[in-house]
């Protein structure tokens, strides 16, 4: 009785260690930000008290994350990130998203990307929220004059 006591206990602890060794990957990845570019810059954005994007970033984020973004530290974030199930950590960055916490800052080559940027910025203040173009009142003018028929 008691070799077969050991003996399960024994198959016990080399089956958990398995599951163990098992889930250890699982719970190894984390959520880490920083810039994919040496020219450019994370910075972390707390949203404007009072404005919609504020709204979702108090009622969505966990207080430690809240506090971390406050700080304007990405350190202090990855910190909060380094805490966090894959899960959650990827339902706070498209929250994030919504709030536009992350933003980017970067040193431009040469006035090339710097006309190149400005026209994209242009571009994107034609757009209504819908993402359609205005149309210029040139666009639209129609000829006026009536036809002459002979």
């Amino acid at each position: 009785m008691f070799e077969n006591t050991v003996n399960h206990i024994k198959t016990r602890c080399e089956v958990i260690r398995k599951e163990q060794l098992e889930n250890a990957g699982e719970d190894e990845q984390l959520i880490q930000l920083k810039s994919l570019d040496d020219s450019s810059e994370l910075i972390v954005n707390p949203p404007e008290e009072g404005s919609e994007e504020y709204k979702i970033f108090t009622s969505s984020l966990s207080p430690e994350m809240q506090a971390a973004v406050r700080s304007g530290s990405l350190d202090e974030v990855n910190k909060v990130f380094a805490t966090m199930k894959i899960a959650d950590a990827e339902q706070t960055l498209e929250i994030f998203n919504q709030c536009g916490v992350i933003g980017v800052s970067g040193i431009l080559e040469n006035e090339q990307e710097f006309e190149q940027l400005k026209e994209e910025y242009e571009e994107r203040q034609n757009l209504p929220e819908h993402g359609v173009a205005r149309e210029t009142a040139q666009e639209h003018q129609h000829d006026l004059t009536p036809d002459v028929v002979d």
